[in-house]
């Protein structure tokens, strides 16, 4: 395979993975449930929440690739 397509290929597949980060952070700040103190959330409480999707952002894109160099390392044993 070309250098070209395995470079190509990467890139596709960090945009996905981008894309998969998305909903993956509102899922893991649903999960933690945050809760404001009360009724209107602080600024401080605020910032830590989007601290919280960043967080999950992260391991959005750690998991995805975690889960494609499982699927290879599968792949490599199979054949």
């Amino acid at each position: 395979m070309s250098v070209k397509k395995i470079v190509a290929r990467e890139f596709v597949w960090f945009f996905v993975a981008l894309v998969l980060a998305v909903p993956l952070s509102i899922l893991f700040t649903y999960f933690i449930a945050l809760e404001p103190e009360k009724a209107a959330p602080t600024m401080q409480e605020l910032v830590f929440q989007l601290d919280i999707m960043i967080i999950g952002g992260i391991l959005g894109l750690v998991f995805v690739y975690l889960v494609r160099l499982i699927k290879w390392a599968v792949k490599m044993v199979v054949n």
